[in-house]
C-alpha cells in the first residue's frame, strides 16, 4: 500500500513538473524574424533613415552650431549602418546604427559642431510612389535598461551586431568628406572646432 502511494505521488509530481515546464501557447511570445531584402531595398531604407535624421530639427535643434553659430547655416550629416529589417503588420521596422554630426562651412574650413551616435529602431511605411518614410523613431535609454531595450527591440541574431556597432566607436572621415563636397570645399579643407 505504501508503495502504491509513493508511485502515485511520484506520478502526480512528475505530471506537475511537466505541466509547469511548458507555458500555455498564449504565454509564449513569437521570436521576431528578420526579413531578407535586396541591396536596392536596403539602400532605400537606409536613405529614408538618413533623410529623417538629417531633416528632423529635434535631433540637432540644441546643437552647438545651431545655437551659437546659426549664421553659418549648419547642416546635419548622418551615416547609417543597416542592422536588420522586419515586417510587423503593415509597418516595416528598420534597426540601424546612426552616427550624425552638425557641420558647416566657415570660410575655407569645415566647422564641426555637435554629434551623436546611437542605435535606432524606425517604423516606416511605403508611399504609393514606392518611397519609404519614417513614421516613428525609438532609441535605447541610457542607463540600466539599455541592454534590455536592445534585446526587446532587435531579433536575437541582430543583438550582437548592434552591440558591436554601438561599442565600436565612430569615424568622421566619410561625413566630413561628404560635407566638404556639399559645401563646395576642397577635399583637403581642414576640420575646425568652434572656440
Amino acid at each position: 500500500m505504501l508503495r502504491a502511494g509513493k508511485l502515485l505521488v511520484a506520478l502526480v509530481t512528475a505530471g506537475a513538473l511537466t505541466s509547469c515546464a511548458q507555458p500555455p501557447p498564449s504565454a509564449v511570445a513569437p521570436v521576431p524574424v528578420a526579413e531578407r531584402v535586396d541591396d536596392r531595398t536596403r539602400r532605400a531604407l537606409v536613405r529614408a533613415a538618413e533623410r529623417y535624421l538629417e531633416g528632423d530639427p529635434a535631433q540637432t535643434a540644441d546643437g552647438l552650431l545651431a545655437t551659437r553659430h546659426s549664421y553659418l547655416q549648419p547642416r546635419t550629416f548622418c551615416r547609417v549602418e543597416f542592422i536588420e529589417t522586419r515586417r510587423v503588420a503593415a509597418a516595416r521596422l528598420l534597426a540601424v546604427y546612426a552616427f550624425c554630426e552638425e557641420l558647416a562651412r566657415s570660410g575655407e574650413a569645415l566647422m564641426v559642431g555637435s554629434g551623436f551616435a546611437r542605435l535606432y529602431l524606425f517604423s516606416l511605411h511605403e508611399t504609393p510612389s514606392g518611397r519609404f518614410q519614417v513614421r516613428d523613431a525609438q532609441f535605447p535609454p541610457d542607463g540600466p535598461d539599455y541592454h534590455a531595450w536592445i534585446t526587446r527591440a532587435f531579433t536575437p541574431p541582430a543583438v550582437h551586431r548592434a552591440l558591436r556597432l554601438d561599442h565600436g566607436g565612430t569615424n568622421s572621415d566619410l561625413l566630413h568628406a561628404q560635407a566638404r563636397r556639399v559645401f563646395g570645399l576642397p577635399a583637403y579643407a581642414p576640420a575646425v572646432y568652434p572656440r
